[in-house]
């Protein structure tokens, strides 16, 4: 560039640029006590794609948001596996998409 010419403006990521993010919930077997709740919930957050993840002890229930272009539930539910315990997508898919809903989970096959 010369002198005196300005830079062209670096590229911002909008919302439209960004793959929508699809929800999983997964049942979790073994987990006894907070600390398995803590262990799953950071093993899931450090995977690459997953935007979101919470634990429920009592529920047995992890559910995760995340990039399905950058991860899959099988994918999650091998996170949970590496950390001692089972995991399996929950009855129904227990999927959605942030921005299909319910046409998501039908695309999928799973059914209410």
């Amino acid at each position: 560039m010369e002198p005196g010419s300005e830079r062209p403006a670096p590229a911002t990521a909008t919302a439209a640029d960004r793959s929508p993010l699809t929800t999983v919930e997964l049942v979790v077997g073994g987990m006894h006590c907070g600390s398995c709740v803590a262990l799953i919930g950071e093993a899931l957050s450090e995977h690459p794609g997953v935007v979101d993840a919470s634990v429920d002890l009592e529920l047995a229930l992890a559910t995760v948001a995340f990039d399905a272009a950058v991860t899959t539930p099988d994918a999650l539910c091998a996170v949970v596996a590496e950390t001692g315990y089972t995991a399996t997508v929950a009855a129904g898919g227990g999927l959605t998409s942030a921005t299909t809903g319910s046409g998501a989970q039908a695309a999928l096959g799973v059914t209410s």
